[in-house]
């Protein structure tokens, strides 16, 4: 890299980079009052122009009346501002946009207009149903065959859930037909807190990747601080797998009054060890920090979580981030 190049996100990507950081976030409530969303999208942009991310996550959410949960959703669905119109509001925040896209919501005509019309220069993740046997307007394959025949140089990215390769043993299969069919260039996971499942999911991606003889893609671990026990409970609901001890440590903490710290200091630790195991299996790891509350104590979190994820990254990956791509093959 020439001194004074700032690399893109896209260029990152397409390298195959290691240490690539975004910041996630969800749109304002559709219920807030239009004239208050100019205010809160220049205090939004200015936080994020002040911090050191490689592109800004955009989530898409809707009602997953059909996700089978092991407990009862703990906050009401609420539409959200879309954020191709929330992305317009907030204007040249200094890095470009990846929008999540759930097919849930979306028919072949819409899906395609906004592919056509409205992704250029963003980025786009395609999502699927919270539920295998829900009904969707269109296929993943759909979708994904609809932006190929679109919008072909928007940068595709793909969900990956290590709970469900937990339960299913096939996330890593899944991973690389999204790869290689689907025209995926890299991964977002749903928010890990079990080292374990995360690892365990890596591991199996790599091995079959080198058996395929086909080169790992960036994976960003998405991170989310933990401000209450009722934030918990809607990790829980979303099937995010919460170690058992780490559940206690955060659950005695929130006694304390510290449970956002913890979940912090938690996930910093997370990360590191898997940094260092994705190091080793050359495999270029990321990380998306999240910020899905609207309380100001886990906003300023998620900006603490990030500013120590990047330097954890910047020392494991210290001469690997300056390569073209990360070595695939021993």
């Amino acid at each position: 890299m020439s001194e004074g190049h700032q690399v893109s996100f896209d260029e990152k990507i397409r390298q195959r980079s290691c240490g690539v950081i975004t910041y996630g976030m969800t749109p304002p409530k559709l219920s807030t009052e239009v004239s208050k969303l100019p205010a809160l999208a220049d205090t939004h942009r200015q936080r994020l122009l002040n911090i050191p991310v490689d592109a800004v996550i955009l989530y898409d959410i809707h009602d997953e009346q059909d996700r089978a949960a092991a407990v009862p959703r703990p906050f009401p669905f609420s539409e959200t501002v879309d954020g191709f119109d929330w992305a317009d509001r907030l204007g040249d925040v200094g890095k470009p946009f990846v929008h999540f896209r759930c097919i849930a919501k979306y028919d072949a005509v819409a899906f395609a207009s906004q592919l056509r019309d409205r992704f250029s220069p963003h980025a786009v993740v395609i999502v699927g149903g919270a539920a295998a046997a829900q009904q969707l307007p269109i296929t993943m394959d759909e979708a994904y065959r609809i932006r190929r025949d679109v919008a072909p140089a928007v940068l595709l990215g793909a969900v990956a859930i290590p709970e469900r390769h937990a339960a299913k043993g096939n996330e890593h299969e899944r991973m690389i037909t999204k790869q290689v069919e689907g025209g995926a260039s890299f991964f977002v996971t749903q928010c890990v807190y079990s080292l374990e499942e995360a690892k365990n999911l890596l591991s199996d991606y790599a091995v079959l990747c080198r058996e395929k003889n086909i080169p790992m893609l960036p994976i960003l671990v998405t991170l989310t601080p933990c401000g209450s026990t009722k934030t918990l409970t809607f990790l829980r609901w979303l099937g995010v797998k919460v170690s058992k001890w780490l559940e206690n440590d955060l659950r005695d903490a929130a006694d304390d009054g510290d449970i956002l710290e913890e979940s912090v200091d938690a996930l910093l630790a997370l990360l590191k060890e898997l940094a260092h195991f994705a190091r080793r299996k050359n495999i270029p790891l990321g990380c998306n920090i999240e910020s899905v509350a609207v309380r100001k104590a886990e906003l300023e979190a998620s900006i603490r979580l990030l500013t120590n994820a990047q330097l954890i990254l910047e020392e494991v990956f210290h001469d690997a981030r300056s390569k073209q791509s990360v070595v695939v093959h021993q």
